[in-house]
């Protein structure tokens, strides 16, 4: 395993380190990225449409995630798009505890290393997958791979449809939904009475992408990666159970309740594309550059004029936050006598840039555009240096010391509508994270080890620079 960013026998490693195969996730028939992730002891995943991993009680904006050595926590908010992640998958390792000595300021709670095939037997290789469930869950998974001599080559295809995650009613307390006077409502939404629903599920998630890889010899190879992910989910239509999309409630003495229409029986339709590009040197002393550009991020809603009989057709807004990541690392390692130094370099920069438009011609295509409400977004960039001293001091006793040195810096903020809250200035931090572990080999099978680590985090980016007015202080910017 990699958790201390070189090879190394799983029980020598003094962290909490899981590793889940291929053949476990096949033995499982685990069907997501997120659930493969589960697996883990201490992870949980939701069953959200959007999907949601949790590492001891850390979200996925607190712990790194990796996917071939490419971070796929978004420069937006830090969170990871589950279900954009592909599922063609050789093993993943989850790392449990405060990693920030080693991989930065997204590893407070945990990493998670996800990786991907590829192959190793010369000729032409191929695979299809093909599956039906229940919820109109759809999966198809092709892939070709090939190698001759030095050169190693892949391709592949996935998709998912499926109509099968939570669905979302639209209730009132019993007082106000007795006004209504209608037999149809069902009484069991978290203590009211359910008066409708947003109708029909539905999400379709694709990846597909290659990889070129040569190699130099045994164990010096050269690889590039790129892959292209689509994500998107909605509601068709809506389901009232009160007869009428446009009805006034009473409770208490007589007083007229909100008018109900489409609009509150509608959920957001929302989007996001991805391109990934990796570039990796390995022979154990891996380099890795990569970019994940986040070309299409965000949501529409309807508004109020929105007509069911009408197809539920009509005008709304729209909200866009897309995001790039940038990130580059370069690490060597020395062996002298009993020490095992590694040393490395890591640089990165993030953008994101949010525009809410109102007044939106039709709610329901993504490519329709309104009158800008606001706009707002900026840029953040680091450089960390980092080292790692394996003593081996004594039989059976061996020592991990060191630490990374981060220093941050945000810049070229923007904001055309909130002129009380300055963001355009450009402001640095810097934050030592060490790190030290004592491990004892008891014996072949077990080892007994102390760590003790600081982590850091920098700010992610909607923190910084997204402010919205009547929202109170804690919608302000950090600085």
């Amino acid at each position: 395993v990699t958790a201390t960013r070189q090879a190394e026998s799983l029980k020598d490693v003094p962290a909490n380190v899981q590793v889940i195969t291929e053949k476990d996730i096949k033995l499982r028939n685990v069907q997501t990225a997120s659930d493969a992730v589960a697996m883990a002891t201490g992870v949980s995943a939701s069953n959200s449409v959007e999907g949601t991993v949790n590492l001891r009680g850390y979200s996925s904006k607190n712990i790194l995630v990796l996917v071939d050595g490419q971070q796929m926590n978004t420069a937006w908010n830090g969170d990871v798009d589950w279900n954009m992640i592909p599922e063609n998958i050789r093993k993943i390792e989850v790392v449990s505890g405060g990693q920030s000595a080693l991989y930065g300021g997204r590893a407070v709670g945990g990493v998670i290393n996800i990786m991907t095939k590829g192959e190793k037997r010369d000729g032409v290789h191929g695979s299809a997958v093909v599956s039906y469930g229940s919820h109109a869950t759809v999966k198809q998974a092709y892939a070709v791979h090939g190698k001759k001599d030095k050169l190693s080559w892949g391709t592949f295809y996935e998709s998912k449809q499926t109509n099968g995650w939570k669905s979302y009613n639209v209730y009132l307390s019993p007082e106000k939904a007795g006004s209504l006077n209608t037999a149809k409502l069902d009484p069991s939404a978290d203590g009211g009475k359910v008066i409708g629903n947003r109708g029909q599920k539905h999400a379709l998630s694709e990846n597909y992408g290659f990889n070129l890889g040569y190699a130099f010899n045994d164990d010096q190879k050269l690889t590039y990666k790129y892959t292209h992910a689509i994500y998107d989910w909605h509601y068709d239509g809506g389901e009232s159970f009160t007869g009428t999309w446009g009805q006034k409630y009473t409770y208490g003495n007589n007083k007229i309740g909100d008018l109900y229409t489409a609009a509150d029986f509608l959920g957001d339709k929302g989007w996001r594309t991805y391109n990934m590009h990796s570039l990796t040197y390995n022979d154990q002393k891996n380099k890795v550059h990569g970019m994940t550009d986040y070309t299409k991020d965000g949501y529409t809603k309807p508004d109020k004029s929105v007509k069911a009989e009408e197809n539920f057709n009509g005008k709304g807004s729209k909200t866009s936050y897309p995001s790039r990541s940038w990130d580059f690392d370069i690490n060597k390692r020395w062996t002298l006598d009993a020490h095992t130094v590694l040393a490395g370099f890591s640089y990165g920069m993030d953008r994101f840039d949010y525009t809410s438009y109102k007044g939106v011609s039709d709610w329901k295509n993504w490519f329709s555009t309104g009158t800008v409400n606001q706009k707002t977004g900026g840029k953040d960039k680091y450089w960390a240096l980092y080292v790692q001293d394996k003593w081996a001091f004594a039989p059976k006793w061996t020592a991990y010391i060191g630490g990374r040195y981060d220093h941050y810096t945000k810049y070229d903020g923007y904001d055309n509508k909130n002129k009380s809250v300055d963001i355009t200035d450009s402001k640095s931090y810097s934050q030592f994270s060490p790190k030290l572990s004592v491990d004892y080999a008891w014996n072949n099978d077990t080892n007994l080890y102390l760590s003790y680590g600081k982590s850091f985090n920098a700010p992610i980016l909607y923190q910084l620079y997204r402010y919205t007015p009547g929202m109170g202080a804690s919608a302000k910017p950090i600085y």
